[in-house]
């Protein structure tokens, strides 16, 4: 199980809800080798979504939300990243360097 501000997550549910974050990232195209970076803090999305990364063949790569704009740019040209899924909260500061970046896909959660 796991715990976050009040709420627990079963192993079942998690199980789920990988299993439906894989499979949306399998149709968003994401296959074996894929980098795929994920800028959020320590919740259970982060888990969730690096465990469903790696369901889907791909390589799930945490950057820090607190960089700059240059550090991200920097860490997403060098990891190669195509994809990345972000906290909201950090979906405007992604959408600002993307074009400097190979990330093609942006995706917003919780």
């Amino acid at each position: 199980m796991m715990w976050f501000k009040g709420n627990v997550i079963t192993y079942a549910r998690f199980q789920t809800y990988v299993e439906d974050v894989a499979r949306a990232l399998a149709g968003l195209g994401v296959k074996k080798g894929d980098r795929v970076a994920l800028l959020m803090p320590n919740i259970p999305q982060m888990i969730i979504c690096q465990v469903a990364v790696w369901k889907a063949g791909g390589v799930a790569v945490p950057v820090n939300p607190l960089f700059s704009e240059s550090e991200l740019v920097h860490t997403l040209k060098d990891c190669g990243a195509e994809m990345a899924v972000v906290m909201t909260p950090f979906y405007g500061q992604i959408k600002n360097i993307q074009s400097k970046t190979r990330v093609k896909t942006v995706i917003a959660t919780g």
